[in-house]
């Protein structure tokens, strides 16, 4: 599976999360495709429109930036 993001995003996309300065959530589980996050305790962030992925939100899971579906809180992509 393609990610959202194409792979020359991952580099401009991460240096943006780390310009706004988000915290890293602990998370117990494997940071990987398609893990389902839990309902709370969990703050999601929009994605800014010019990456084009817009119907997702990021958040940072153990310094790991994922996308995530929100409706299913499903991590679509790990940004490396």
């Amino acid at each position: 599976m393609n990610g959202l993001l194409g792979i020359d995003e991952h580099p401009r996309f991460h240096d943006y999360v780390v310009k706004e300065k988000r915290p890293s959530i602990v998370y117990q589980d494997s940071v990987a495709v398609g893990a389902v996050l839990p309902e709370e305790d969990v703050q999601y962030y929009d994605v800014p429109p010019e990456y084009g992925v817009t119907k997702h939100r990021y958040t940072i899971l153990n310094n790991h930036v994922v996308l995530v579906d929100p409706r299913t809180r499903t991590v679509v992509e790990v940004v490396q």
